[in-house]
């Protein structure tokens, strides 16, 4: 879940009203979000990154609200199908290299098809 503003974490329950610790915005509504975390490769290797909302959106091909909705078999289906598909699936991702803490992060600021 994720504050509807500023889409920071939250353990509100979806759809709860609640004031946001992050952005400090009141009446904000508690929201599905997506968070992906990948391997982004090319012919020089590979690095992680995380995805979060609509890029993770996009590569996934379902909205998170669809997501948080289904029930563990419709989960397991989604899983098995992304498998096959993101193996021949191919994106070209813009990012930028960010310096969190102690190292380096990739972090990903558009997705487009090839």
């Amino acid at each position: 879940m994720s504050c509807n503003i500023c889409h920071k974490k939250t353990y509100e329950p979806i759809s709860t009203i609640f004031t946001c610790e992050s952005c400090q915005r009141k009446n904000v509504t508690a929201e599905p979000w997506c968070c992906v975390r990948v391997e982004l490769g090319d012919a020089t290797g590979d690095l992680p990154a995380t995805l979060f909302g609509r890029h993770a959106e996009k590569v996934l091909a379902c909205e998170a609200k669809a997501l948080f909705n289904l029930d563990i078999e419709g989960q397991l289906d989604l899983m098995e199908r992304w498998s096959t598909e993101w193996t021949i699936t191919e994106f070209i991702f813009h990012v930028k290299v960010a310096q969190r803490r102690n190292s380096l992060r990739l972090d990903v600021m558009g997705v487009d098809d090839v």
